[in-house]
């Protein structure tokens, strides 16, 4: 277990494929899904 690493944040966003993590959440009312880069947890 000596191989581990911390992930850099370049690592991170070849991980996610260069996007910032991004958090969705549905929206009933609007009918759509609207995402964040911070964590949601209910419609705006």
């Amino acid at each position: 277990m000596k191989n581990l690493k911390k992930l850099t944040k370049t690592d991170l966003k070849s991980v996610y494929g260069g996007e910032p993590k991004k958090y969705c959440v549905f929206c009933e009312w609007m009918n759509k899904v609207v995402c964040s880069e911070v964590p949601i947890a209910q419609c705006p």
